[in-house]
């Protein structure tokens, strides 16, 4: 047998393999971009826009997330016991007014002196 009439068939095999190994890679890549992805970043005071909820508040629900933003889109920092203590500093308020979230320090439980974020439907003065 010939070995140069197999070599064109050999030569299509060899790019056909490494096609499929740099399709894979990328997409291996842009999985490993999408797993990577980071939430949504941490706010602070930055996002207050409204005044009202200074002082010492309480939850008035257990394990109430406590979150790194003012919004469900933010991932929590833990949760809270009913009755937990926060020094609250500022609000939150949707542009609509629908929606408030406290941004405060917490001063009892287990997240003691964590700062974060809780919906005002969950909080009561203390």
């Amino acid at each position: 047998m010939d070995s140069t009439a197999t070599a064109p068939a050999r030569l299509k095999s060899l790019a056909a393999r490494r096609l499929g190994l740099a399709v894979a890679a990328v997409a291996m890549g842009a999985a490993a971009t999408l797993v990577a992805a980071p939430s949504a970043s941490a706010v602070g005071t930055s996002a207050c826009n409204a005044g009202g909820a200074i002082g010492n508040w309480k939850t008035t629900v257990g394990n109430l997330n406590l979150r790194n933003g003012p919004g469900t889109n933010y991932y929590s920092k833990g949760q809270l016991t009913k009755g937990t203590v926060i020094n609250m500093k500022c609000t939150w308020l949707r542009k609509d007014g629908q929606d408030y979230w406290y941004y405060g320090q917490v001063r009892t439980g287990a997240h003691k002196g964590v700062w974060g974020w809780i919906s005002w439907k969950y909080a009561a003065v203390a």
